[in-house]
Parts: structure tokens; sequence; C-alpha cells
């Protein structure tokens, strides 16, 4: 996954790994230290999917290198393909 922020007026890629995805944001690890309250960008691919999305986030909470990302206006397309595939792997547990 690819987590975009903008730091000192230029645009920042960093690797980060998901866990615990929903409709409403995503606990990434990140090797790098991420600031409550910091916008990010995020692009990634859902399970069982092709198409990459694009959404905001804000770095809402930290554990070491764990953060928890607040998605920000998700279209509606967004919405439902992140609670589609919350139901799937539901299933799959």
């Amino acid at each position: 996954m690819t987590l975009t922020l903008i730091r000192e007026g230029r645009r920042v890629a960093v690797t980060a790994e998901g866990h615990d995805i929903s409709k409403g944001g995503i606990r990434l690890t990140v090797m790098q230290m991420l600031q409550l309250g910091e916008s990010c960008m995020l692009e990634f691919v859902l399970p069982y999917t092709s198409t990459p999305i694009v959404v905001r986030g804000v770095v809402r909470r930290q554990s070491e290198v764990s953060y928890g990302i607040e998605f920000l206006s998700l279209t509606p397309y967004q919405t439902q393909m992140l609670e589609r595939n919350s139901r799937v792997l539901g299933l799959l547990r």
C-alpha cells in the first residue's frame, strides 16, 4: 500500500502495510513517524478486486509503528467496495 504525505511542501511516498480495514478507516504499520492529525493519501487494492482505491485520510491513533487512519470523504462507490470487501472477508474467517 502506498501512503503519501505532504512534508515541507513536498510529497513523500511511504510504503505501508494495511490491517483491519473497514469503511471508516484502516490500521497501518509504517516504519516512518506520523503525527496525530496529519493528513495523508492512501492508494491500495482490496482483495478480490483489481481497481486501486485512492482515499484521503487523517492519522487518529498511534502505537509504536502502528497507526489508525480515518478515511475522509469516501465516494459512494468506495464505501460500497469497502463494505462488500468486509462482508466477503468476514465469510472467509
